[in-house]
This record gives C-alpha cells, structure tokens and sequence, in this order.
C-alpha cells in the first residue's frame, strides 16, 4: 500500500485519531491505558498540537451573513426581526438562501435533538423549552417540511445545525437515525450528549460505517468569546455503535458502556470509563475546515491497528 504525506494547515477533519494535549506517553499507550481501540488507516497521534478554530466564521457563512465574525444586530437582520444590539429570542430560526435553507439556528441549549430515517425522508426533531420542531427532507432535493410555520415548499437543506449552547440529548428514534446520503453538520458551542446509539439505514454486513453526523463543539461563546465547556460525551448503555465524526473542543467523554464511533476524532482528551473503539472512517464535512493545525504533516493511507489487550483473569 502507498503512504501520502499532507502537509500544511491541516483540517481537523482530515485526521482518524488525534488527541490534542501534552502527553508523555506514545500515542498506543495513551490509548491503551484509557482502554480505547483504534482501527483506522492513519497513525494516531497524541501529543501538545496547536490548533487555530475559526468556529465563528463558520456561523456567518452557514447564516449567510457577510462578516468573519457575528453581531446581534447582524443576526436580527438576517432573521427579519427588530433592530438591536440584544440577542434574539430563545427559539429555532430557519437560515434561508435562494432556493435553500442554508442552516438552522438555534439560540438556547436544546433539551433534546432526534434523528430519525426511512422511506427516503431524514427527520430532524428540535426539543426545546417543552415546545418540538420538526424537519423533514430529502438529502439533494427539494423536497422539505418543516412544522414551525414557515413556507419552505421547493427549498433544499444544506444540513447544517448550530447551536448557541448545549444539546443535552442527542439520540436515534426508530430503527435508523439517518439515511445513506445524509451527512448532518452539528456545531454549538457548548457541550453535546449523546444518550442512545446512532446508525445508519444501511448496515450491511461487511459495509464500511460512513459519519451520518458530525458532533463539533467550541469552547468560546460565538458572540462574546466567553470560555465555554464543550466537551462530547457519549452517555449511553450496553453496546451502542455511533455512526459520527467528533471535533470536540474539550475532551471526548465515554461513560461505562461500549461505544463505537465509526468516524474520525480530534479532541482535547479522552475520558473513558467504559470500553471505546474509534474507527476513524473519514466523513466529508465541510465544517471540518473549521479548525486547522497549521505547518503540520502527517502520513496517510496505510493500515494500522491498536487493540487494547484484555485480561482474562478474574
């Protein structure tokens, strides 16, 4: 097999298994003490990498709003809502372009975000203050419904979510919780909890587990550069397999369960308390590009495999 060299202002998207923080272990004994296995087709690399987020950027773009960094003003704008220096209102706006929704925004923590998938429809449930919304859509289509009120018939949905606070449920309703062709974009700034497992409809046996989701939290408020918690924690039970990419700007936390995150993670930290497999499958989102490491190289396109060794002993 060959071996690529990338080099540059690395995407953190780019990397199977990437732990930003000063260790003094080799990346397989970082792993192995923290009972986390590793399957992907890149090294892992553990060590004090610095990194330039440019989360707020990432905002105005999906908003469509034209500066490199978001004002109130900008967003009451943008949302048809009175002129002021106050943030809006505590609720879920829809970002509209042209012919497509470009983004959700959400102002407030969500309570609860619900992914479902099937007869070619990918569901969006948005649980918020006791009052839930729901998006409906086909990926690439035109095809959307939303039941908040607002006339979306013929637009298309660029799947992206952003958050400004905390989603403190995320979790699979019914037998899918995305179709094969969706890849939904997740940015908050804050923390996100993923409390069931989250597969796609399609998991053949044998079939590569493709990101359906990217979880990606920023540890700076989006508006007043506030210091944030935003770590990603998988808090589920029993055996859960987790088809999403991770860019956490704190640490990724695993409770007492086995989980498998089928697509690639960058974080701060692994905390793990359970039994943790990252696949490192890579997941072609956009907000990937959001976080860099710049003048970094590393190697890719080979395979390598770190299983953590287990103790028969009772």
């Amino acid at each position: 097999a060959g071996v690529d060299l990338v080099a540059g202002d690395v995407p953190a998207g780019e990397f199977g298994l990437l732990v930003a923080r000063r260790s003094g272990e080799a990346p397989a004994s970082f792993l192995a003490e923290r009972e986390v296995d590793y399957s992907g087709s890149q090294l892992p690399l553990v060590g004090d990498f610095p990194a330039s987020s440019e989360t707020r950027r990432l905002l105005c773009e999906a908003l469509g709003v034209p500066v490199q960094a978001p004002d109130w003003r900008r967003i009451r704008e943008k949302f048809s809502l009175e002129p002021a220096d106050a943030p809006v209102p505590p609720g879920i706006y829809l970002a509209r372009g042209e012919a497509e929704v470009t983004a959700v925004f959400v102002e407030g923590d969500l309570q609860k975000l619900e992914f479902s998938a099937g007869d070619g429809w990918q569901s969006i449930v948005f649980d918020q203050d006791g009052r839930r919304s729901e998006l409906r859509y086909q990926p690439g289509s035109g095809a959307m419904t939303w039941n908040g009120g607002e006339d979306i018939a013929g637009l298309s949905f660029k799947e992206k979510v952003i958050v400004h606070g905390s989603v403190w449920d995320i979790r699979q309703a019914g037998t899918a919780a995305f179709l094969a062709a969706s890849r939904i974009e997740l940015l908050v700034c804050g923390r996100l909890v993923v409390r069931s497992g989250l597969e796609s409809e399609s998991l053949a046996i044998g079939r590569e587990k493709f990101p359906g989701v990217l979880l990606m939290t920023s540890d700076r408020d989006f508006f007043t550069d506030e210091a944030v918690n935003a770590d990603v924690v998988m808090e589920t039970e029993g055996s859960k397999t987790i088809q999403a990419q991770v860019i956490a700007a704190g640490a990724l936390v695993n409770g007492d369960a086995q989980v498998e995150i089928t697509g690639g993670v960058f974080s701060r930290d692994i905390e793990n308390s359970g039994r943790l497999r990252v696949g490192g499958a890579s997941g072609q989102f956009a907000f990937g590009s959001g976080v860099r490491l710049p003048g970094f190289k590393f190697l890719k396109n080979f395979r390598v495999h770190f299983i953590q060794e287990g103790n028969d002993e009772e």
